[in-house]
């Protein structure tokens, strides 16, 4: 069987116009999908580095909150400590140990306290 001319001349114009073509789009490909590579491990490092911030930020609130929990409950301690002794309850003193300020305001309190009870004890009848 004989392939016709019309048939071969169609076959070579395909063969020099339609493969390169093809070539190009397969090499463009190639290229996207090598940039989208990248794109993807860029994103990846920026997610990477906002759930670090993000658990950061959690832990540093966690923290901060942990303080401030602290610090109201030495507060709510002195309030009521003072409360007993403006109910005339001089028997009181405020147990906290440390080298903070709070500390120093609870050595200072007992201080006061011990001070008023060595006067009452010691004022003339």
């Amino acid at each position: 069987m004989l392939i016709p001319k019309f048939h071969i001349s169609a076959y070579s114009l395909i063969k020099k116009e339609i493969t390169p073509f093809a070539l190009g789009i397969i090499n463009s490909s190639n290229t996207l999908v090598t940039q989208l590579g990248k794109e993807s491990e860029k994103i990846s490092k920026i997610l990477l580095e906002y759930n670090y911030f993000r658990y950061v930020k959690v832990r540093l609130i966690i923290f901060v909150l942990f303080l401030v929990g602290q610090l109201l409950k030495l507060v709510n301690l002195l309030t009521k400590t003072t409360s007993e002794v403006k109910k005339g309850n001089l028997a009181v003193s405020i147990n906290y140990k440390g080298k903070d300020e709070i500390s120093s305001l609870a050595e200072s309190f007992n201080s006061m306290i011990s001070t008023i009870n060595n006067h009452i004890k010691n004022k003339p009848n």
